[in-house]
């Protein structure tokens, strides 16, 4: 018996036991593809592929705020200090009193600021930062689609990153400098998700301080990163089974990250301090009845379709782009029942888990915050409000494709249909970025194309006018500058048309004017711009020039003595600058001349009581004092 046991012994030990292992799970996709680390690879080099040739483009729309004109950034490292703890236009030239409400967004100004300390002025090197920042952050995007939302199915999480990535309305932040600040919000609110997921997932303390502090950075590039307190539970809920209520009950520390960062803006831009009655600033003031709802719906809508049609594009959508409109609108109809209709979707498929009921709120909670729902934002539409929303539209689209491949069997003739749709989707949009891209090479290039976009809006007729002015201010041939500002001139005009409460488009044509000798014309335009906005420093000092040349001709013409002539020009020369010192005492010397001491007299004293030091006007009302001389 000791020798059979040691038989089966020894035979164990030539033939050794294999035991059975289940199968790994292998997921499927519907065209084949696994290697997550290869796609990743892809989403990168198209993101910035697609965007490389913005680094050939200047500086364009906004830039100047954020980098050319503004001196905290010229500082370099110098000026940090002063850009986290100064409102955003605090120092930038009538911008701060233009536009409406606080902001406070000093990160990515910081960031600028040191790309000035060692690069300076370069516009190329901005671009590049924005592109690989861009490309980053789609990265980031494919992993949490792949990892989260899209478990089993790293086909659809590639599709949505894929359309994400080149979807064109996204040119308006990328290459747009100034538009780092969403890239930079949005690319630290992934890492804050990421952090944190993985955090709820293996409880390793670090990983949430890490999610904590991206997302108080996150606030600092853009407040709109509030949203993100209702998008982490929906996160919870749907992909990792937590109840509502402690789904809820999970966003706590974000809340308080949020209070911290609340109470240092409070601390640097204070409260709102009373409400702009600029239609430029506060889009539907001019509203009545119903038209102030009934367009905010009816937008709703305009920013569905523009997701599904991205043409044309524009930088500008304020008034008259989008005009009011009433309930009884085709177009709010539609977008009411559209929006309700998702809404209704969402509900339905909440209490399944659906990824269709995530995207669908994915979206109306980060388009809430710019919406004019919940606050005005100073502007009606804008592309660079579906920045984030974005996300929530390309999740629904990709699970769309895939799930019509797989409810045609998967098969070789649904996977090309699908392939066709995702790659000509991806090709479309590509060839679209690239194209819109060329459009903010500067700013002549995006407001002559943007005007002809959005043909309707005060605010791109202006600045296509400006634009001209700009462009004569480099040629030196009198009848080709002329020319020029005779193309400036329709513009401006049409600008006055759509609205004639705006005062920019008559301070620039009363630059026009006065530089073609219109003095009249010229005047009268810089008087209105002054009858609407009384403290524009431009147009003071456009009324001032105006008023020096008036004085100048006033001078010419009581030398060739026509003295009344130059009384009418010298009054012409106060209504531009009434505290001209010089013009009073010239006028009173005229006045004078014509023996209209009384005249002179309530001059000089007009003049003596604007500079109370002058000698010379005390020596003549000296001269003149006693009982006023009869006028001859």
């Amino acid at each position: 018996m000791a020798r059979k046991n040691k038989q089966v012994t020894e035979r164990f030990k030539q033939e050794p036991v294999v035991i059975p292992v289940a199968a790994p799970i292998i997921q499927t996709q519907p065209f084949g593809i696994g290697n997550y680390r290869l796609w990743a690879m892809l989403v990168f080099i198209l993101a910035a592929g697609i965007y490389f040739n913005s680094g050939f483009n200047g500086y364009a729309l906004d830039d100047g705020i954020v980098i050319t004109e503004n001196p905290y950034t010229k500082q370099g490292f110098t000026g940090i200090s002063d850009i986290f703890s100064h409102e955003t236009f605090s120092n930038i030239a009538d911008q701060n009193a233009e536009l409406s409400g606080g902001r406070y967004r000093p990160l990515s100004i910081a960031m600028l600021a040191i790309e000035y300390q060692f690069f300076g002025a370069n516009p190329g090197v901005n671009h590049f930062i924005n592109v690989l920042m861009y490309a980053l952050m789609c990265v980031l995007l494919f992993y949490l689609l792949k990892q989260y939302v899209f478990k089993t199915d790293l086909t659809a999480a590639l599709i949505a990153a894929l359309l994400f990535v080149v979807h064109p309305l996204h040119t308006d932040v990328v290459s747009n400098i100034k538009g780092r600040d969403e890239i930079l919000c949005l690319l630290l609110l992934l890492v804050c998700i990421i952090y944190y997921l993985r955090y709820v997932s293996e409880r390793k303390f670090g990983q949430l301080v890490i999610s904590l502090a991206a997302y108080f950075f996150s606030l600092l590039a853009k407040e709109n990163g509030i949203t993100f307190i209702a998008v982490i539970p929906l996160l919870l809920y749907f992909f990792f089974n937590k109840t509502i209520k402690n789904a809820l009950l999970s966003v706590w520390p974000f809340v308080a990250v949020f209070m911290i960062y609340f109470f240092i803006r409070l601390s640097i831009v204070g409260l709102p301090q009373g409400e702009t009655n600029e239609v430029m600033n506060a889009p539907f003031i001019k509203a009545v009845g119903d038209e102030a709802l009934a367009t905010k719906v009816m937008i709703m809508g305009k920013y569905l379709w523009m997701m599904v049609w991205p043409h044309p594009l524009s930088y500008d959508y304020s008034y008259n782009q989008i005009p009011y409109v009433h309930f009884t609108n085709w177009k709010t109809i539609v977008s009411l029942l559209v929006n309700a209709l998702l809404v209704f979707i969402a509900i339905k498929l909440f209490s399944r888990r659906h990824v269709i009921s995530f995207a669908i709120l994915f979206y109306f909670i980060t388009i809430s915050i710019v919406s004019n729902f919940v606050f005005e934002v100073g502007s009606p539409f804008n592309e660079r409000f579906l920045f984030q929303p974005s996300i929530g539209f390309c999740i629904a689209l990709a699970f769309c494709i895939t799930y019509l491949v797989k409810q045609m069997g998967g098969g070789k003739p649904a996977m090309s249909m699908a392939a066709v749709v995702s790659i000509g989707l991806t090709a479309a949009g590509s060839v679209l970025t690239i194209s819109r891209n060329r459009d903010w090479k500067n700013n002549e290039t995006l407001f002559m194309t943007d005007v002809k976009h959005a043909p309707n809006s005060a605010k791109t007729n202006n600045f296509a006018g400006i634009t001209l002015i700009r462009k004569s201010e480099l040629e030196k041939d009198s009848l080709k500058k002329d020319a020029i500002f005779n193309q400036a001139i329709p513009y401006l005009k049409r600008s006055l048309e759509i609205y004639p409460g705006f005062s920019d488009p008559y301070i620039n044509l009363g630059n026009i004017y006065s530089q073609q000798g219109k003095l009249d014309i010229a005047r009268e335009n810089l008087l209105k711009a002054k009858s609407i906005y009384p403290g524009n420093s431009v147009m003071l000092n456009n009324l001032k020039y105006v008023a020096q040349l008036y004085e100048a001709k006033a001078i010419k013409t009581f030398a060739e003595k026509n003295t009344e002539e130059a009384i009418r020009l010298a009054n012409l020369s106060l209504d531009c600058d009434p505290l001209s010192v010089n013009m009073l005492y010239n006028l009173g010397g005229y006045y004078l001349t014509l023996q209209r001491v009384d005249k002179a007299r309530d001059v000089w004293q007009k003049a003596l009581a604007i500079e109370p030091g002058n000698k010379m006007i005390k020596g003549w009302l000296d001269r003149i004092s006693g009982p006023p001389t009869p006028i001859k």
